[in-house]
């Protein structure tokens, strides 16, 4: 199948903010772009469950990405209430094993036209080979390459039904090669406070498309603060999104 086949590279803005009125802010900000709004760990502490409900009652798609790691049972109560809250994406850690992610998947049956797309995150951004080498030394007793588990992590999520994952643009061949049907989100690995908006953004998100990634993920804060409300759209706009299709 052709990797290249994912007609639409959808945009996913990273609310990556300590408190809600920055993240309502960037929102505003963007209104009339149609993209999903990530709402990580740190900014879910601050404004939790009232955030998401403020964001679905301005018909705002929302990805929940705090990767969810406990038990089957209380991953599953968790990823129901996100599903009410109409969380359109979410992400699960897949060190919770196949267990979780068919429970998830068997209790959402439940609520078909809630039910929220299932991404799989394995290993962070965070992680270079020696750190993870020193991690799954810890765990296992080896020290593993990272391309190695990934293809492993890989493997496991298409196995447990996932409907994608998060993924760099590095893994994003081994994705397509393996399995081109698995929904991808691509990670722009760059911190937010340092992020660049020009050619090497520009190269990140060409190759992205030309790999046939689903979404690609850039954080929002940096945006913000370099550009005005015109700038932005315009820096948008020169990216390749637009107000009429993403």
């Amino acid at each position: 199948m052709d990797p290249t086949h994912h007609a639409i590279t959808e945009l996913v803005i990273g609310l990556d903010f300590q408190t809600v009125d920055r993240a309502i802010e960037c929102v505003d900000r963007l209104e009339g772009f149609e993209v999903l709004y990530q709402v990580g760990l740190e900014l879910f502490m601050n404004g939790g469950p009232e955030l998401l409900r403020e964001l679905a009652h301005r018909k705002k798609r929302v990805f929940l990405d705090l990767k969810f790691l406990d038990t089957p049972e209380v991953v599953t109560k968790a990823v129901q209430q996100a599903a009410l809250l109409h969380v359109e994406v979410l992400s699960l850690h897949l060190g919770g094993g196949g267990a979780v992610i068919r429970t998830v998947r068997q209790s959402l049956e439940e609520i078909p036209l809630l039910r929220p797309r299932l991404l799989g995150v394995g290993i962070l951004d965070s992680f270079d080979d020696v750190k993870w080498a020193e991690m799954t030394r810890a765990f296992t007793g080896h020290a593993l390459k990272l391309s190695d588990s990934f293809e492993t992590l890989l493997d496991s999520a298409f196995a447990w039904g996932l409907d994608g994952l998060v993924c760099s643009a590095m893994q994003l061949k081994m994705v397509r090669n393996l399995y081109p049907n698995l929904y991808t989100l691509v990670s722009s690995g760059a911190p937010a406070r340092s992020l660049d908006m020009g050619s090497s953004q520009r190269l990140l998100l060409s190759k992205a498309r030309e790999l046939g990634a689903d979404a690609v993920l850039i954080p929002a804060s940096s945006m913000l603060s370099a550009y005005s409300q015109l700038e932005v759209s315009q820096v948008l706009g020169g990216l390749g999104f637009s107000s009429a299709q993403v």
